[in-house]
């Protein structure tokens, strides 16, 4: 995305892939981020599992670091959380072209989807920072955001009633500051739980035909339910959409969750998707809204890192349990 192709009209333009401010950071990061991977390699009690978060950093890092596994061991790295660090555990392999090889944190976003009907998803909001799109966000208020805790960021541009990225001045669409977030206080306690945060645009957007808010579902998933899942980012075939993509998936059990997931699985979560037709949310989309009969039940947050596999769900926020948290922070904010 290049040029004049941006959100603003007159001004640089948000971009989906960069390798300015973000990746400038990422390499800075290397040094202690290979410390925290040595000393992760010596806890054996740490699975060799490959996760990562949903978020979509620079294609120009280096490293591609996906932050820091296990905050409780690396506690000097995620004291910097002005960065939109994922989350991983085991061990990576870096590629020939520092791309990280088994663990991505630029690869795909809906994957196996199609495209939404323009506007069909008015609460859905994209989050740009230093000029670059990471992360996704869902309108639960005139003036709130809801996003993935590990999306966090000193200061957000927000995108809302956007179709397509590359649109520039797309009817109907606001591009919105924000300076405000509000981490859930439980945030990575224990290690990738309660993954979503609170973010308040500097003014208040009004309703209207390409922008709306969503109400928050007080009742807990039920396996089996389908849900809509919607974001930009890398397709699965390593393109970029044009336009804001959508998929349907299914809601499993808490067991089979658990079973996937385990000893990171936690009440805070929830699983869907993981069927034959590799449906699947992935990095790119972290943020992005679940809405499950006509409802926000979840926000994505991370799962495997290759994602669209057969048999292995994504993990989803599970937001019935934060309603409370969310309705205060909001009435204190």
């Amino acid at each position: 995305m290049g040029g004049e192709r941006g959100l603003f009209s007159g001004a640089a333009p948000p971009q989906r892939v960069g390798s300015g401010g973000l990746a400038a950071r990422c390499e800075q990061k290397l040094g202690s981020f290979l410390a925290c991977l040595q000393q992760l390699r010596q806890r054996s009690e740490v699975e060799e599992v490959e996760l990562s978060s949903r978020s979509l950093l620079s294609g120009g890092c280096t490293t591609l670091l996906l932050a820091i596994a296990g905050s409780l061991l690396c506690a000097d790295m995620t004291a910097t959380a002005g960065n939109p660090w994922g989350w991983f555990l085991g061990y990576l392999i870096l590629g020939v072209t520092g791309a990280v090889t088994s663990v991505s944190a630029g690869g795909g976003s809906i994957v196996n989807g199609e495209d939404c009907h323009p506007h069909s998803q008015p609460w859905q909001a994209a989050l740009f920072t230093e000029s670059e799109f990471f992360c996704a966000g869902v309108l639960v208020h005139p003036r709130w955001v809801l996003s993935a805790a590990h999306c966090l960021q000193k200061s957000f541009t927000v995108g809302l009633g956007l179709h397509s990225l590359e649109a520039n001045q797309e009817p109907g669409s606001r591009v919105m500051e924000a300076t405000l977030s509000i981490q859930h206080p439980e945030y990575n306690k224990p290690l990738l739980a309660n993954d979503l945060m609170l973010i308040r645009l500097n003014e208040s957007v009004p309703k209207s035909d390409t922008i709306r808010n969503i109400s928050i579902s007080s009742q807990c998933p039920t396996a089996g339910d389908s849900c809509l899942i919607s974001g930009w980012g890398l397709l699965a075939d390593g393109a970029l959409p044009t336009v804001l993509q959508c998929v349907n998936v299914s809601v499993v059990s808490e067991e089979d969750c658990d079973d996937h997931y385990a000893p990171i699985y936690h009440p805070s979560m929830f699983c869907a998707g993981g069927g034959q037709d590799r449906k699947d949310s992935c990095n790119g989309d972290s943020g992005g809204p679940v809405v499950c009969n006509g409802s926000l039940q979840g926000l994505v947050s991370f799962g495997q890192a290759q994602c669209g596999q057969p048999g292995t769900p994504g993990v989803y926020t599970n937001l019935c349990k934060f309603t409370d948290w969310i309705e205060q922070t909001i009435q204190a904010n």
